[in-house]
């Protein structure tokens, strides 16, 4: 599974906003007395993250056991993520369900990947799916679902593995707008320090840069999503 390691992103930010120049990054990240620099990060790149599957959603198929007995509502199948389970090495990649935002179809297992092989569902409320066109047994769920983040630390408040974004590469175009959008978060949080907080040991240069390249890297990125909105993935 491809994933991307917090700490490898994180790393790679602060190299990209040291370039601005903004110099002094993981002492501002560090000025908040209840939480460590790398849980303020996690929070971002989670803000981060979401923002940018509204534009590049995890499109995923799963393998269901669809029962109406299996929910606490009646007539409706009720969907697990388990997706602790596979963190925990429980379970195997081709195991995991997450619940789905909304969902594209179903169909038989074995059967190609093509429109003409799906059934539509007759309700979904999630986690509650409701088929009319199936019986009790095992199928393919096609869903729209947010990507796994996950929150690990070391002793001091560190990241490391499994703390990652599952899921998703920092390759191509994808990985690129993905960092970009978590380093509009970085720079909108040193913005937001600039209104809030008399910061004496920290020079004003610091917070004209972020305002610039939190402008600039906007305005690009806004960009790229305007000409993301049409993806043949949300047809099958």
């Amino acid at each position: 599974m491809e994933k991307v390691y917090l700490h490898t992103l994180r790393d790679k930010i602060f190299k990209r906003i040291a370039m601005i120049p903004i110099d002094g990054l993981q002492e501002i990240l560090a000025l908040n007395e209840n939480f460590s620099g790398d849980q303020i990060v996690y929070e971002l790149f989670y803000e981060a993250l979401r923002t940018f599957e509204n534009y590049h959603p995890l499109f995923l198929e799963m393998n269901i056991y669809y029962s109406n007995e299996s929910s606490k509502r009646p007539g409706y199948c009720e969907l697990q993520d388990n997706f602790d389970l596979y963190i925990r090495g429980m379970i195997s990649e081709d195991q995991i369900t997450l619940i789905p935002n909304s969902i594209q179809g179903i169909r038989l297992p074995g059967s190609y990947v093509s429109p003409g092989n799906y059934f539509r569902v007759t309700d979904y409320s999630r986690p509650y799916l409701q088929s009319a066109w199936t019986s009790d047994g095992w199928y393919i769920v096609r869903g729209i679902c947010n990507r796994p983040i996950v929150e690990a630390y070391t002793l001091d408040y560190k990241f490391q593995p499994p703390a990652a974004i599952y899921y998703m590469s920092l390759d191509g175009a994808m990985g690129k707008a993905l960092i970009d959008q978590c380093t509009i978060n970085i720079l909108e949080y040193i913005r937001n320090l600039k209104m809030n907080f008399m910061l004496p040991n920290f020079p004003i240069d610091i917070f004209s840069a972020a305002d610039i390249a939190y402008n600039s890297l906007k305005t690009e990125l806004d960009q790229y999503y305007y000409q993301s909105l049409s993806r043949g993935e949300l047809l099958i």
